[in-house]
C-alpha cells in the first residue's frame, strides 16, 4: 500500500477543497490506495499505537465513486473519534455522521444532478441505511462511465449457475436474504456470500 496526496485521489478542485476542509478537523489520518478488493471498496482503521486513523480506497474506483466511498469511511472516522459507547459499524450515530457529510457535498453541488437525484431517494429522504439502498447509489456512479462493461453481482444469479469470484469457481446452491448459498466447485464445501459480490458468470448446470 502506498501512501498517496489529495491530490492524487481527489483531482477536481471543489471535492478537493471539501475533503481537505474535512481532513484538517482530523489531521491524523493516512489516506491508502490499496490495489482492487471483490468484498470491499473501502476501510477504516484506528491504530492505536500510532493514534493515527487509516483510509483505505481501492484504486480502481472512478474519482466520483471513490468520493462516496470516502465519506462512507469518513463518517466511521468521525464516529470512532466522538462516540464513547461502542457503536454499530453502520449504526444511528454513524448514519447521522453519514447523511451530515451527504448533505454537505450536496449543497456544495459536488454530485452530478442525477447522482445527487439518487442520494435524495434512496438515502437522504427516509433518512435510513441499508445494503439495498447503499448498492443502488453504488450502481447510479458505476454506470457514469461509458466505457466500463456492465458488472454482473452475484445477486443477479438464479440457482445452479456457475461463476467466478475471489479467484474460486463456485454454483448457486440458494438465496437466504441478500446471502446465497454456493458451493465451491474445488473443494465441495458451501458457503454464504454477499449478494453484492462482483462476479464472472460461466454458465448454468442443470
Amino acid at each position: 500500500m502506498k501512501q498517496v496526496t489529495l491530490l492524487d485521489i481527489f483531482s477536481e478542485k471543489s471535492v478537493h477543497e471539501f475533503v481537505e476542509s474535512l481532513l484538517k478537523t482530523t489531521p491524523n489520518i493516512t489516506i491508502r490506495i490499496v490495489p482492487p478488493r471483490n468484498t470491499k471498496y473501502g476501510t477504516m482503521s484506528f491504530s492505536t499505537t500510532q493514534q493515527r486513523y487509516i483510509i483505505t480506497l481501492n484504486s480502481d474506483l472512478t474519482p466520483l465513486f471513490c468520493f462516496y466511498v470516502f465519506l462512507h469511511e469518513f463518517a466511521h472516522v468521525l464516529t470512532h473519534k466522538f462516540q464513547k459507547k461502542q457503536e454499530k459499524p453502520h449504526g444511528k450515530v454513524w448514519q447521522q455522521y453519514f447523511f451530515m457529510l451527504l448533505k454537505q457535498a450536496i449543497d456544495k453541488n459536488l454530485f452530478p444532478e442525477n447522482i445527487k437525484r439518487t442520494i435524495i431517494e434512496q438515502l437522504l429522504n427516509n433518512n435510513v441505511y441499508s445494503k439495498h439502498r447503499d448498492f443502488a447509489v453504488k450502481q447510479s456512479m458505476t454506470q457514469r462511465s461509458e466505457n466500463q462493461t456492465s458488472t454482473i453481482y452475484l445477486k443477479d444469479l438464479t440457482p445452479n449457475q456457475t461463476f467466478v469470484a475471489l479467484n474460486r469457481t463456485f454454483r448457486v446452491v440458494k438465496k437466504l436474504r441478500t446471502r446465497f448459498v454456493c458451493k465451491d466447485l474445488k473443494d465441495h464445501k458451501q458457503y454464504l456470500i454477499s449478494g453484492y459480490l462482483p462476479v464472472d458468470l460461466i454458465g448454468t448446470n442443470q
